[in-house]
Formats: structure tokens, sequence, C-alpha cells
């Protein structure tokens, strides 16, 4: 009886899970606290609940409860991930002692300390190592529809200029003639950048990336007759990646799909037996995003600095100014908060309470270089677990490419 409360427990948490993947990049959210501090947004002050909160906390408790239905030792995870990330979740802790805000602070360091026990439920599950086939299911259904949700509203918002009303499931207000939508500009016409269900294109851009990414992995994981129905999602996200304007997120999914493509190159095996699938990929992925990169050029020109743009644009030579204005103020904060922080959060709150030097015609909200706003929260040693964190895996593919190039997925 115990194992079947727990196999049943179990199921109900990778289920849960694969719904955190479907809502993991919607912005619906309720208010729990509100602590408004103006003029800071109230984002970065207020304590709100997710739609992704609520699958996760399913996640979790399903799964600590089917050990406690059927205890079984605990893996820990890879020495150079779970280091770092228990080091993160600690110093965010310590933060509520030293940081400018324990309350908000202390509301992070749950989050992080959930995120911490969805890591090690992942390691656990072997949803992202071992049990291949399994993973393809839990990630690459959810995350396909994801995708296909996303997209579809992207794409409508883009044609409409507009949000298409879709309030309820967490879609912003959005009109480009209002201050604070991101647009790209062309001339005197403002044209809005694509947000789905996210709370901003660059978050629907980053998500787009890695989804796309995965996807990738899980079509050709995946058995012939079933791969062809990532097709659809796949085409789709890299028509909506095109109409988020996102810079960063577009130079990542082609570098990942160059490298993927050059380890299916690379694999003498994977290579005869995928040639014709990864061309009908390639040739669905390029289309796809060539048609609104020829319809959209001279706005992506904008976005790529084409004709001085940078310069002459107004609203990408504020963008570049706000940038570095932004840097600048973490910078100071961080040099005067070294070796602890001001606590994980408290950023944009530092930065209007402790830097005169800001200047009020940006908003205040976190540097654009993550590296430089987690020594801000975190000091110095949070800092240093957090470059590690992003150069180790690269680190260990590298040493292990032999193997990890055996398999796209």
């Amino acid at each position: 009886m115990r194992e079947r409360v727990a196999a049943g427990l179990r199921l109900v948490a990778r289920f849960a899970f694969g719904g955190l993947v479907l809502v993991s990049p919607v912005a619906w959210q309720t208010t729990l606290v509100e602590r408004r501090i103006e003029p800071i947004y109230r984002g970065y002050t207020d304590f709100v609940f997710y739609a992704s909160d609520l699958f996760a906390l399913l996640t979790l408790g399903c799964w600590l409860l089917s050990l406690l239905a059927q205890p079984r030792p605990i893996t820990r995870g890879v020495w150079f991930l779970t280091i770092p990330l228990a080091g993160l979740v600690v110093l965010s802790w310590l933060g509520v002692l030293t940081g400018i805000d324990p309350a908000l602070t202390l509301y992070h360091s749950i989050r992080f300390t959930a995120l911490f026990a969805l890591y090690l439920f992942l390691v656990n599950e072997s949803l992202t190592s071992s049990g291949a086939r399994l993973a393809q299911w839990w990630l690459g259904v959810p995350l396909a529809l994801a995708v296909i949700v996303q997209t579809l509203v992207a794409l409508a918002q883009f044609f409409a200029q507009r949000s298409v009303g879709l309030g309820a499931l967490g879609e912003l207000k959005l009109n480009p003639n209002d201050t604070g939508t991101s647009i790209v500009r062309l001339g005197e016409a403002r044209i809005m950048r694509a947000y789905g269900l996210t709370e901003h294109p660059n978050v629907l851009g980053g998500f787009l990336a890695f989804a796309l990414l995965l996807l990738l992995g899980a079509y050709f994981g995946s058995a012939r007759h079933a791969r062809f129905l990532y097709l659809l999602p796949l085409a789709l996200g890299a028509a909506a990646l095109v109409l988020t304007f996102s810079r960063t997120a577009n130079v990542a999914f082609v570098a990942g799909m160059l490298l993927l493509a050059l380890m299916l190159w690379r694999n003498k095996f994977e290579r005869s037996d995928q040639l014709r699938d990864l061309a009908l990929a390639v040739a669905i992925l390029f289309a796809a995003m060539a048609v609104p990169l020829l319809v959209n050029r001279q706005l992506v020109a904008q976005r790529a600095g084409e004709n001085n743009s940078f310069v002459i644009n107004p609203g990408e030579e504020r963008s570049l100014q706000e940038r570095d204005a932004l840097a600048a103020s973490a910078y100071r904060i961080f040099y005067g908060h070294a070796l602890t922080g001001v606590g994980n959060g408290a950023l944009t709150l530092a930065m209007f309470e402790l830097d005169p030097a800001f200047r009020k015609e940006f908003y205040y909200q976190p540097a654009h270089l993550v590296l430089l706003d987690v020594a801000a929260e975190l000091g110095v040693v949070g800092a240093s677990f957090w470059l590690w964190l992003m150069v180790a895996p690269g680190l260990a593919v590298w040493t292990t490419r032999a193997s990890v190039g055996a398999s796209p997925w």
C-alpha cells in the first residue's frame, strides 16, 4: 500500500511539474502583500503569487509526501551545481539579517529555497539526466504546448498592435503609444514588440530561445512517427522569437541551433540516421524566421544598429544610456556593500534609498547584467557562486563531449 501511494504521489508530482513548465512564462499573478514604494514599480517590492507557484508547490508537496510514504535516499546531484546553488540559498537567508529590507529578502529567500527543492526533485526523478524517453514526455510535451500558446498570443498582439483581451490569463494592457510599453521606433512610428502572456518581450524571447532548443532535442530524440508533432511549435516559436526583437535571445537560439547541428554532424551514426530530419527541421526554422525578418527588416535593422540607429534613434539611444546608468548605479551599490550585499531582491530599493547619484530620468530597475545584480544583492561570494554556475556546466559539457554529443536530446 505504501509503495502504491508513493507511486501515485510521484505521478501527480510529475503531472504538476508538466503544469509548471506549461505556465512558467505566464505573467498571471495575485498580490499577497502590497508594499508600494513610489516611484519604484510595484513588482519589485510587492509579495506576489504566480500561476507557476501553484504548480511548483503541488510538485514539491506531492514529491515530499511520496518520500514520507516510501522513504528512500535523496540524491544530491553533481557537486559543481549543488554546492553553489546551496551557497546562494544560504547567502540569501543571511541577507535577511544584513539586508536593507528584511521582509523583502525573506520573501525572496523562501522562493530561492523552493527553487532549490525543485532542483533536487529534478535530480531525483531523473527528468533531466537519465530516463531520456520519460524526460522527453514530461518536458517536451508541456514545453510544446507552452510555446504554441505563447506564440499564438504573441503573433496576434504584434499584428493587432495591442493586447488581445486575455487579461484574465495574465496578459498586460498593451498599447504602443503608452509610456512603458516596449517598442521599436521607426521614424515617428512606434511598433510594439511581441509580449505573449509574459511581462516583457525579453522574457518571452528568453523563454522561447531555451524552449526551442529543448524541443529540437526532443524532436531528434523521439520516435520518427512522433517527432513531426514538434514541427508546429518549432515553426510558431521561431517566428514569434523574431517578433520579440530580443537581440540576445535570437543570437542565443541561433548559436544553440548551430551547436546542435555541429554535434549531429560530428556523430557519424546520428548524422546518417538523422540527416533527412535535420534538413527538414532546419528548412522549417529558416522559413519561419525568414518571413518575419524580411517583412520587418527595417525594424530588425534598427535593433541591430544599422545606419547609426543606436545614436540617431532616440529610443535606442535612451535604452543604451539607461543600461549604462543602471550598471553604474548597481556598481555603486556593490562597492558600498561588497561583503554582504543589500539583500536578495532589494537592488531597486537600494538604488532609490542609497544611491543619490542615480539619474532620475530613468526607471529604478535591476541592471541588465545579472552577475552585477547578484554581486550587489548577495555580495562578492554570491557573485562568485553565480559566476561558477555560468561557467561550470559548459566545462562539464566540454569534458564529457563524447557522451554528450552522442544524442541530440
